[in-house]
């Protein structure tokens, strides 16, 4: 059924909105879009501000886990990169969905691996799907 689901709606998602119909079919509790991160209260750098056009919370579960929206001016894995950690510092288990064109997404996934007793790094686990070229692979995951 979840296959199906996102085989459907992948296809269709051009806005915020639909964005957050297709976590909320998918089964998240989600908000309202008036929970937009403000980027000023983030302690952004000037570079990370540049590239962003706005930050939706789509899903918070008290901090433990949140599904973020990040629209992004343009596509950057240095800005993945940079707000993964920005975002592990305050949720859990940060789930962020990046896209600056409605066409290509990337879902990505921040966990807190320990290394050592007191030392952690940090973990992406990353899908891309570029949603006029679908793989089966990709519907899949």
């Amino acid at each position: 059924m979840a296959k199906s689901f996102v085989e459907e709606f992948i296809p269709q998602i051009s806005s915020v909105d639909s964005i957050y119909s297709f976590f909320k079919g998918m089964g998240y509790d989600t908000l309202t879009k008036d929970y937009k991160t403000s980027l000023a209260s983030l302690g952004l750098r000037s570079k990370e501000k540049e590239c962003i056009d706005d930050i939706y919370v789509v899903s918070n579960y008290d901090k433990r886990f949140q599904v973020y929206f990040i629209k992004l001016k343009s596509p950057s894995a240095e800005i993945i990169r940079s707000l993964s950690d920005l975002f592990l510092r305050s949720t859990h288990f940060p789930f962020l969905v990046f896209s600056s064109d409605f066409v290509n997404f990337s879902f990505v996934l921040v966990e807190k691996i320990r290394k050592d007793i007191g030392e952690f790094k940090r973990k992406l686990v990353k899908l891309n799907i570029d949603k006029s070229n679908l793989y089966h692979t990709d519907l899949e995951v």
